[in-house]
């Protein structure tokens, strides 16, 4: 029978066989298949004692692995464990990433600067925020716990010991992020940039460094290497998590093989266990603290950073007579520039400069020599040599187009933007080297609505009264006041995000006025308002400022009409005169205008606007005309040319003769005087850029 068989032998059948006559068998099999001899044995047995039972009975074979050594159990659990941790670092990163994004957002929306003018200090705002921070890391890390414990996780939460760790290790991860995403606040301007690129440092740093270390530990010609790298690796929290993970993940299978080669284990807390990462996570944390409170410091301090961004010398103040207007840190450019400059200036503005400069100063806010200058911007001068005093219970207005540079003198005065040259003081106090002191005593309306969109207009005028120091007891009485002024009673409890526009630029005011400030700087705070609102809102801001000194920035004339006691009219960073606004208009002004309507034509007697500006020419020396639309003419008049009985006589009589219909006569507006400055502006602009040509 074995003759035959090894005959009929197929090596490409996996299995095959008989049996014999006299109950021997014969097996054929593919040995290629690691498990088939055994399970044809057993298959072949069963038969065997099936046919000679009656099937009564059957053979079942099972197979089992050899137990494996503790080294092996070490090697596998180490695998295995490694790629948790990794699992584990994953979640990590987006949890430590997502604590940047309102840090970024508070600052793009102007609400952390507000918060800082109002007089916020840097350690009380950076500990707040790590405290709440902290409040929601806590319960990420709760849950994580009890994750742990449900799918029975024993290497982290199986003993007390294992579940201290874990603890610790989690703790000091927040401990160590929590500041390190305050300190990288500071490099990003949108939320949404400062996130992709704090999950990616964390999974880089985590994820990719842990496996890193895994590998290159694996090798032998690399293990020395690694470990020198290994302290270099720990300078990054989001690797000591996962080297901490995964210490507690092979901790039961390292044991087994000390235990197997009889040495005592190493302690839980060991340095080369979690006492490397816990020590690393919580110094990290330290300096973190440390790093974000200096940049927040830096940034206050208005000196030091003027400092840092100088690149050139700069000249110290002098008599007018003796400094050129743009006083400090002359690049070419305004060197060419001064000379046309400082021809387009007022008398009153060199009177200003020449009484600062001799020692006046007698204003409650005195700017003195006030520049600044954008490096980064091929050296735009955004403000240029500005002296100016501001008297208590005076609203000042800087009247000036886009870009005039109005805001840029906002933001050196609040401290936002550190003066390329030159200083201000508020009450004797240096905007350089003073400004926390400053703060205190500032309100500041921007811009752009910068308002908390989950806080009630309630909450942010209570939160803005206790930053600006209002005496407890006084606090609601001022948040009352201020929201019945404002008219806000209807929408004082709800989000401010829900606001329209008119009613979030009268909380932004609102915050500006709270705790009765001594100075009070009001960007534009009227924009996007209808007419009624206007009007509104500057009753109530002539009312609360009456004690106070009020800077205010518009392009808006009518609202300087309505809130400025003295303006100044702003051009490319330039003052080019300063004044009450019936000064102005009195020297500027183009003496009267006269509106002229006339009749339709019917044919026969077609008004003729070139006979009509003859007649006043003749009556008038100076008259002319400065517009011509049908049926309407604009025409000026000399004031020291004619009198006002003398205009309406003359008007009357064009009027009897049926040649003009309508007629009306007015003082030169300032919306007219600023178009006149604008456009000296813009020749004088056209002549620089001929010069530099």
């Amino acid at each position: 029978a074995a003759k035959r068989a090894a005959l009929s032998y197929d090596p490409t059948a996996a299995l095959g066989g008989g049996l014999g006559s006299w109950g021997i068998g014969s097996l054929f099999y593919n040995s290629t298949a690691y498990h088939l001899l055994p399970t044809l044995l057993a298959t072949m047995s069963g038969g065997i004692l099936g046919s000679a039972t009656g099937s009564a009975s059957s053979i079942t074979a099972s197979t089992h692995p050899l137990p494996m050594s503790a080294r092996d159990a070490a090697d596998i659990d180490g695998f295995v464990s490694v790629f948790a941790s990794i699992m584990i670092l994953i979640p990590f990163a987006f949890v430590a990433a997502t604590f940047v994004t309102p840090l970024v957002r508070e600052r793009e929306s102007g609400s952390k600067e507000m918060q800082f003018v109002s007089g916020v200090k840097g350690l009380t705002y950076w500990l707040a925020s790590w405290s709440w921070d902290g409040i929601m890391f806590l319960v990420i890390l709760i849950a994580t716990l009890l994750v742990f414990a449900r799918s029975k996780r024993d290497e982290f939460t199986g003993s007390g010991e294992a579940f201290g760790a874990t603890v610790c290790l989690l703790l000091l991860f927040g401990f160590a992020t929590l500041p390190l995403s305050s300190a990288a606040s500071f490099l990003f301007k949108t939320p949404s940039s400062a996130l992709i690129i704090m999950i990616a440092f964390h999974f880089v740093t985590g994820f990719c460094l842990v496996l890193t270390d895994f590998i290159l530990d694996s090798i032998d010609n690399t293990v020395s290497a690694n470990k020198a790298l290994r302290n270099l690796y720990r300078f990054f929290p989001a690797y000591c998590l996962g080297q901490g993970f995964f210490s507690l993940s092979t901790r039961e299978s390292q044991q087994r093989v000390d235990q197997f080669y009889g040495r005592a284990s190493a302690p839980i807390f060991g340095w080369n266990q979690l006492g490397a990462p816990l020590t690393y996570l919580a110094i990290e944390g330290v300096c973190f603290m440390g790093l974000t409170l200096a940049l927040q410091h830096a940034g206050s301090f208005v000196a030091l950073r003027q400092l840092l961004i100088r690149s050139k010398p700069t000249v110290a103040s002098r008599p007018a007579s003796a400094v050129p207007p743009t006083d400090v840190e002359l690049t070419p450019t305004s060197y060419a520039a001064a000379p046309s400059a400082r021809q387009l200036e007022d008398e009153s503005v060199v009177q200003e400069r020449a009484a600062i400069d001799g020692g006046d100063g007698s204003g409650h806010l005195v700017l003195r020599h006030l520049r600044k200058v954008y490096e980064g911007h091929g050296g735009k001068v955004a403000v240029r040599d500005l002296c100016l005093r501001i008297q208590t219970g005076e609203c000042f207005g800087f009247l000036g187009v886009n870009g005039a540079g109005k805001s840029t003198t906002f933001a050196m005065l609040t401290g936002s933007t550190p003066p390329s040259s030159g200083d201000a003081l508020l009450n004797g106090m240096s905007i350089l080297t003073q400004q926390e002191e400053i703060r205190s005593q500032v309100g500041y309306c921007p811009q752009h609505d910068a308002l908390e969109r989950l806080m009630t207009g309630r909450e942010t005028l209570r939160m803005y009264a206790r930053i600006k120091k209002v005496a407890p007891h006084a606090i609601e009485a001022e948040v009352e006041g201020l929201i019945k002024d404002l008219d806000l009673a209807k929408f004082a409890d709800r989000p401010a995000g829900q606001y329209s526009g008119g009613n979030k630029r009268k909380l932004c005011v609102g915050i500006a006025l709270v705790g009765s400030p001594q100075l009070v700087l009001l960007d534009e705070p009227s924009s996007g308002m209808d007419a009624a609102s206007k009007r509104f809102l500057w009753t109530v801001i002539k009312r609360r400022t009456a004690n106070c000194c009020t800077v205010l920035t518009t392009h808006s004339m009518e609202e300087c009409e309505a809130l400025c006691g003295r303006l100044a009219v702003m051009v490319d960073g330039t003052l080019r005169c300063i004044g009450t606004i019936q000064t102005l208009k009195s020297r500027y002004g183009q003496g009267y205008k006269i509106d002229l309507r006339l009749p339709p034509s019917d044919g026969t007697k077609a008004a003729d606007a070139d006979s009509i500006t003859q007649q006043l020419k003749a009556k008038f020396a100076g008259a002319e005309l400065t517009e011509y639309e049908p049926p309407s003419m604009v025409l000026t008049v000399p004031s020291a040319a004619a009198k006002l009985s003398e205009l309406f006589a003359a008007l009357s009589e064009l009027r009897a003769s049926k040649a003009v219909q309508e007629c009306s006569v007015s003082q030169c507006s300032l919306e007219q005087i600023f178009i006149m400055m604008a456009s000296k502006a813009k020749l004088n602009r056209g002549n620089e850029i001929n010069m530099e040509a």
